[in-house]
């Protein structure tokens, strides 16, 4: 609109016109200062257009006293890179929409950038330009608008208050300038720095007692209290002598006591429901099914649980084969071996960046690590580090940071030994997707389950990056 409004415009002045004003006493840089100043007849306010090639448009209509006061006013836009500066304000508003410091901000940036440029003719017109100024800003006056893109227009934004500023306008002591210097230095330093990071004890390193010497007869509500500032979530175990292709497995959430029980893909039933646990065994009680509840039943035996068959509702049988008989997925004696536990960590402990974290063999090693996901060091850009320590002796082991979409994470066990990271996307069409992990050339790779696409690195990578600590 503001292009069909203004392709008519003609040049304030052609050459014969400043020809003609400099015999009228105007001097040669006047003439020249009117070099890109166009005049318009579809337009009611003065206003600077144009990102690369802007250009002053004046309204046909404005009084000729005014012009000078103007220009002055829209070329100080034009030296502070104003063009640039607002509309760029505008597209970070468009962004963070949802953000009212932003609003406020915007509208504030509005204003102050007028006010500047105000102060800026103020101080090199004189102080005797104050006057025929405020006309020329009472003249050209428009409607404001709350928050625009553009264009800058001269009596757009404020004009109220831009009087009062130019009335009392008077050039900054020195030492007041100095003052905002400093001031605007140490707010740099305050808030746009990161303090330096303490040289703390790892997580792995700093819960590692109590790991390793939690004893086995503890029952897993005591475990989780003996991990001091560590909270379990959620333990995985795994029957991995099962003739199903998809090990079973099931998974006990600490915090609300509830279990998910995957035994067999040949049914659609997944019992899931509440559990309890005791010195001697755990049981699991599943919703109601039919009638009745189900319950499985399994004996303590150190970290692990031993299925027993003959307190436990009834497991259905299924032939793996065709030469072959029946059998169940879980048989009376199946052992079920932790393979995952995920942990969170209080809020006292300072890691309040943490995504998730994991304690299990994820390398198939033989040694058991500490696995942790936490926020990356970029801001707008969402990257995530992972850190794969080894519990016993807490070194770290593997360190990388990975950029991608933004993804909720969390880990996650298969039951074959496979780990993976599970994002999912955020909106109302929200999509899970699974990242196969391994290992390669002292690195971790995060595959697209299913796909050779794997997750990007983003910066300084390995255990010896700047990062890793």
């Amino acid at each position: 609109r503001l292009h069909q409004r203004t392709r008519e415009g003609t040049p304030l002045f052609n050459e014969e016109q400043k020809t003609q004003g400099i015999r009228q006493g105007r001097n040669s840089d006047y003439a020249s200062s009117t070099h890109g100043i166009w005049i318009c007849d579809h337009i009611s306010s003065p206003f600077i257009l144009g990102f690369f090639r802007p250009r002053i448009f004046l309204p046909s209509t404005m009084n000729e006293a005014d012009v000078e006061y103007v220009t002055a006013h829209e070329r100080a836009h034009l030296k502070r890179r104003d063009h640039w500066w607002k509309p760029i304000g505008f597209v970070l508003l468009t962004v963070y929409w949802f953000n009212p410091v932003m609003w406020a901000a915007y509208i504030l940036l509005c204003r102050d950038i007028e006010l500047a440029c105000d102060e800026r003719v103020i101080k090199d017109m004189g102080p005797e330009s104050k006057k025929p100024y405020l006309e020329a800003l009472i003249n050209c006056s428009a409607p404001g608008k709350s928050v625009s893109a553009c264009p800058l227009a001269f009596g757009e934004v404020g004009v109220e208050r831009r009087i009062k500023n130019v009335l009392h306008y008077k050039k900054p002591a020195f030492w007041i300038v100095v003052a905002a210097v400093i001031a605007c230095i140490v707010a740099a330093v305050c808030f746009l720095t990161n303090p330096e990071e303490s040289e703390e004890e790892s997580v792995a390193e700093k819960y590692r007692d109590s790991l390793l010497n939690s004893p086995d007869s503890d029952v897993i509500n005591d475990y989780t209290s003996a991990m001091a500032g560590m909270k379990i979530e959620v333990i995985e175990y795994v029957y991995k002598d099962s003739p199903e292709f998809l090990m079973p497995n099931f998974s006990l959430s600490m915090e609300d006591k509830q279990f998910s029980f995957v035994y067999t893909m040949w049914s659609s039933y997944l019992p899931h429901g509440s559990f309890k646990i005791t010195d001697t065994e755990l049981v699991l009680t599943a919703g109601d099914y039919g009638q009745a509840k189900r319950k499985y039943v399994f004996k303590k035996d150190g970290d692990n649980f031993v299925f027993d068959a003959y307190k436990s509702s009834g497991m259905p049988k299924y032939k793996y084969g065709a030469d072959k008989e029946a059998q169940s997925p879980v048989p009376d004696g199946a052992v079920f071996e932790p393979i995952a536990t995920h942990f969170a960590l209080d809020v006292e402990s300072g890691y309040s960046a943490m995504i998730d974290g994991m304690i299990a063999d994820i390398d198939n090693d033989g040694r058991t690590e500490v696995c942790m996901l936490t926020y990356g060091p970029t801001s707008g850009l969402f990257t995530f580090k992972f850190s794969v320590r080894e519990c016993e002796s807490g070194e770290l082991e593997y360190f990388n940071i990975f950029t991608s979409a933004y993804y909720q994470l969390s880990f996650m066990a298969d039951g074959t030994g496979t780990y993976y990271l599970r994002g999912t996307t955020q909106g109302e069409t929200s999509e899970t997707y699974l990242f196969k992990i391994s290992f390669e050339d002292g690195n971790i790779v995060l595959t697209k389950d299913g796909t050779v696409e794997k997750l990007a690195y983003w910066g300084e990578q390995g255990v010896d990056s700047q990062w890793a600590n």
